[in-house]
């Protein structure tokens, strides 16, 4: 399972930055335990690309270890 939390972006002002919480986090837990695979991505200026993006980073940490990501 992974647990995502979501921060700010860092910018300041003008029109094109984006006013939500963009960047996530994504922290891999086994049964409620962290396991300390994290992964962080603020590139997109969507949340669910950068989700997206947590989620493959942590399924290619978890392969590279020969472990398998539950379908959530």
């Amino acid at each position: 399972m992974i647990r995502y939390e979501l921060w700010p972006p860092r910018t300041t002002g003008g029109q094109q930055v984006s006013r939500i919480d963009n960047g996530v986090k994504g922290v891999h837990e086994v049964d409620g335990a962290p396991t300390g695979l994290e992964a962080c991505c603020n590139l997109h200026r969507s949340q669910f690309k950068n989700r997206e993006a947590v989620r493959e980073m942590i399924e290619w940490a978890l392969a590279s270890a020969n472990m398998a990501l539950p379908d959530s």
